[in-house]
């Protein structure tokens, strides 16, 4: 079926036709993929529907927003049904629903709810916008134009969603309609502070070495605009870190002044994972996009099966020829 994208009213018409129904975001999920799947979740179970959320990949979902009610994932691996509907939440490509993948071409009907300016047309129906400052903002206008009463619990979910994709309201995607958003989340009874507190307040003291390590190994750009740094599996090792230890690690890179553009590599077995982050002009979406990932502008990423150095180059040779910066390497 050729994907067809829907209004509010239409989504919430198309829900009324399903009974069971998978929902899922990207790999590696953020507190956008997380919140907007759990606020959506309790929308759907509110209006009578079986709802199951999977994870895209085979491990437990970062605990960094355990803190949220009914915070229940189950892996793909484990799910075999055959759902009524299947929505994938900020994944703007089917390869980026990772073990859920076999999941949604089983569904009946599948739906993508998306913000990314790379969605490539999967699916069957399609809801989204890339002026859209997260997909949190999205199902929470979903949940507003429903007929269900609007409590705290969704509303959390959606205002983690929208506090983490704009960086806590300071990205480049922060716009007007995010800031309205958040005042009617907070009219219903959620605590920003507690929030914030809990995501960004809450490290581990082996989250604050792994920090000193990455300020230890930075390297820039000749002037100054790249900043890098890397973090390896011994450090996994020898600190007993856990996925959540690595939440918010590009921004020390991308706070330090002159710098445009941050890297931040981490090894993974034979396979290197790449965060991008960017200041002012400068779209590191366009650099993940190149090299098999995506994102947005501001905050982006991909994973290649290379060593760090080899993905290093790579990442540099392309930003040799970005408008916006002229890096040449210092070693």
């Amino acid at each position: 079926m050729k994907e067809l994208s829907l209004t509010c009213a239409q989504v919430l018409e198309l829900f009324e036709n399903a009974h069971t129904v998978a929902i899922c975001g990207h790999v590696n999920p953020d507190g956008d993929a997380l919140g907007s799947s759990l606020a959506l979740a309790d929308l759907l179970r509110k209006t009578g529907h079986s709802v199951t959320c999977l994870l895209a990949q085979d491990t437990v979902p970062p605990q960094l927003y355990a803190f949220l009610e009914d915070y229940r994932f189950v892996p793909a691996t484990e799910y075999v049904e055959s759902p009524d509907l299947f929505i994938a939440v900020d994944s703007p490509a089917l390869s980026r629903l990772g073990m859920a993948e076999s999941a949604f071409k089983r569904a009946k009907v599948t739906l993508v709810i998306d913000h990314h300016p790379d969605y490539d047309g999967y699916g069957d129906f399609y809801h989204g916008s890339v002026s859209s400052s997260a997909t949190g903002l999205l199902v929470w206008n979903l949940i507003k134009e429903s007929s269900v009463e609007i409590t705290r619990y969704p509303a959390e979910c959606c205002y983690v969603a929208l506090m983490t994709d704009t960086g806590r309201f300071a990205f480049q995607n922060t716009h007007a309609e995010a800031f309205l958003a958040a005042a009617q989340m907070v009219e219903v009874g959620i605590s920003p502070s507690e929030i914030s507190s809990l995501v960004y307040q809450n490290k581990s003291i082996s989250a604050v070495m792994l920090e000193s390590r990455l300020i230890a190994r930075m390297r820039f750009s000749e002037n100054g605009q790249v900043a890098y740094s890397w973090i390896t599996e011994q450090d996994f090792n020898e600190l007993g870190l856990s996925r959540d230890d690595t939440e918010g690690l590009p921004d020390i890179l991308r706070a330090i002044k002159g710098v445009e553009i941050a890297v931040l590599l981490r090894a993974e077995g034979d396979s290197v994972r790449v965060n991008l982050r960017a200041k002012n002009q400068c779209d590191v979406g366009s650099i993940a996009r190149r090299l098999g990932g995506g994102g947005h502008a501001a905050a982006a990423g991909f994973t290649l099966n290379s060593d760090i150095n080899e993905v290093l180059e790579k990442i540099l040779t392309i930003m040799d020829g970005l408008e916006c910066i002229n890096p040449h390497v210092v070693n």
